[in-house]
């Protein structure tokens, strides 16, 4: 695993997904802000509302950093163009975000009052733009070095 790359990427993809739905949400009207939405929840489950805004934005980069250790995995193992592969695994990570959502809102007593349909469409776009964002972000961080060889004493 090259740690600092897969950071890197993790940060470089959820920034660019949050500013994208963050701006979708203006254009359009409707709450996409997937930090907001979490801290709701955390919010209506007993955390504080201070603490429940931190912990969403929290959640969110922590599950974007996840999902890069995933692409740096397959990304050192295949030889495959990174930025093209990129679009695609965010492209199945935003249908494993969909998922995620919906057991998540299903599981609320009184979950948020979003347009869901519209919510699980600009997920899935979200998506497509943290692996776009997250393969550039890999790729600008310099390749691993090889540890060092010890030296021979004799």
């Amino acid at each position: 695993m090259q740690l600092k790359k897969a950071i890197s990427a993790g940060i470089y993809g959820t920034t660019a997904m949050t500013a994208f739905s963050y701006a979708l949400s203006v254009r359009k009207k409707s709450d996409f802000r997937e930090p907001a939405l979490l801290g709701k929840i955390l919010h209506r489950n007993g955390l504080k509302k201070p603490a429940a805004k931190i912990s969403g934005w929290l959640v969110h980069y922590a599950v974007g950093f996840l999902f890069t250790l995933a692409y740096d995995a397959i990304w050192r193992k295949k030889n495959i163009r990174i930025v093209p592969s990129g679009i695609v695994m965010g492209g199945i990570c935003g249908l494993i975000g969909v998922a995620v959502w919906k057991a998540t809102f299903r599981l609320q007593a009184v979950p948020p009052l979003i347009n869901y349909k519209k919510f699980y469409r600009q997920l899935i776009i979200a998506h497509l733009v943290f692996g776009y964002f997250s393969a550039l972000g890999y790729k600008a961080q310099p390749k691993a070095l090889p540890p060092a060889k010890e030296k021979d004493p004799s």
